[in-house]
């Protein structure tokens, strides 16, 4: 059978026919592509409009499990099972690898100015590369926990990072020391946005909270 992708964009609520589990879709408003993840390990680059695949990326592991546009819409930053991200350009060719991760990695973000990509993988690692040298510049493991949700500010002076615990770590991005945390007062974290460089919004068990850390 088959299962569809349904999309939050200027498409108006687009549904696309997708093949069987997808584990991630991002949509890049400057381009009007969509890109879906897969478990057959092919990343889908979709024309919205037309309903239609344009593009295919294959060669991910395991399966491909997230994906996130850097802010021009010329790269794309993808991950899979084998704990690998890759870059690809608007041609759908690749551009390289990041070094790999210990685990499949569910969860990635990139800073709001493009300086940065984020990755989470599933026994509680984080880490940063800059997307200029591609280099390693943060990274951290929990103990006993995952992380369940990433995010940057607009301007990607801070970054944030949720464990299962509830727990919300902060960190400033020019040398990545800690800022502060924010308790688990709210229980699971699922999501997290700044709206600015001075609030967060986490979404959650019991719901939306917003805090100014």
């Amino acid at each position: 059978g088959t299962s569809t992708a349904i999309v939050r964009s200027p498409f108006d609520g687009v549904v696309l026919p997708h093949p069987p589990r997808q584990n991630g879709v991002a949509f890049d408003p400057a381009t009007g592509v969509l890109a879906s993840a897969c478990a057959d390990g092919i990343v889908r680059l979709w024309d919205a409009a037309g309903r239609t695949v344009t593009r295919e990326l294959p060669g991910h592991a395991g399966g491909a499990d997230a994906l996130a546009w850097i802010h021009d819409g010329a790269t794309l930053a993808t991950a899979d099972h084998a704990g690998v991200v890759r870059l690809w350009n608007a041609a759908g060719e690749k551009t390289g690898e990041l070094p790999s991760m210990a685990a499949p990695i569910p969860l990635l973000c990139e800073s709001g100015d493009g300086a940065y990509l984020a990755a989470a993988d599933d026994e509680g690692g984080v880490k940063i590369w800059t997307l200029a040298d591609r280099k390693a510049v943060f990274t951290y493991r929990l103990r006993q926990l995952t992380v369940t949700a990433l995010a940057f500010t607009p301007a990607g002076r801070r970054f944030s990072f949720a464990a299962s615990s509830g727990e919300i770590h902060n960190r400033f991005t020019d040398d990545f020391r800690a800022m502060d945390r924010l308790p688990a007062e709210e229980g699971r974290v699922d999501g997290l946005l700044w709206i600015d460089e001075q609030r967060i919004l986490a979404a959650g068990e019991r719901g939306v909270v917003q805090w100014v850390p």
